[in-house]
């Protein structure tokens, strides 16, 4: 077996310039990509923080110091990426992510209230998809610098389908009016006829 080679052989050398454009192109899709990847990670964290949300009462309505507070779980308020969790976020990780009763009415933060008070379920009977007992004036349970304020939502006016003693009292004062109306024209016409 012969083999026969009847030109030499050349390897092409690229020019310095074909070099740079091409390591130029790969830095460019290599950035490109970690573009992508950041923006993905962003975007997926994000999403986490929604399904969190709606594992607890009132996830998506936590305020601390004004601020609204989307990833009640962590230290940062917009973000869990790189700040940690804080102490409701790993009490809600040790209970399976699931609003337990325990998690309920334990008190994460230490401020003297429990994380079902702070999160408007202080009876700690609320279920996925349920509306909460009280959705407004919110607090965070990871930090005890936001609590919530009773005084906050003392109004004149009862929430619908409940009754106060005040209330109770004047719709036994307005049911009676027509009654001691009756009576008196009930009197006047027995003793006209007497």
């Amino acid at each position: 077996l012969k083999f026969v080679v009847k030109q030499p052989c050349r390897i092409a050398h690229p020019s310095a310039s074909t070099v740079s454009s091409a390591n130029t192109q790969v830095r460019r899709g290599a950035m490109l990509r970690a573009s992508l990847l950041f923006f993905a990670a962003w975007a997926l964290g994000s999403e986490a923080h929604m399904v969190y949300q709606q594992k607890i009462p009132n996830g998506a309505r936590v305020i601390r110091n004004g601020v609204p507070w989307f990833a009640v779980g962590h230290k940062k308020a917009d973000t869990g990426s790189g700040a940690g969790e804080n102490d409701f976020g790993e009490a809600f990780e040790r209970a399976g992510f699931t609003w337990t009763k325990e998690l309920c009415q334990a008190d994460s933060d230490g401020d003297g209230q429990s994380n079902g008070l702070e999160l408007g379920d202080p009876d700690c009977v609320w279920k996925v998809g349920a509306t909460p007992a009280r959705t407004e004036h919110i607090s965070h349970p990871g930090f005890a610098d936001s609590t919530y304020a009773a005084e906050a939502l003392h109004s004149t006016t009862p929430a619908p389908g409940t009754t106060t003693r005040t209330h109770s009292a004047l719709a036994l004062t307005s049911a009676a009016a027509p009654l001691r109306g009756l009576a008196a024209s009930a009197a006047v016409a027995l003793g006209a006829t007497a």
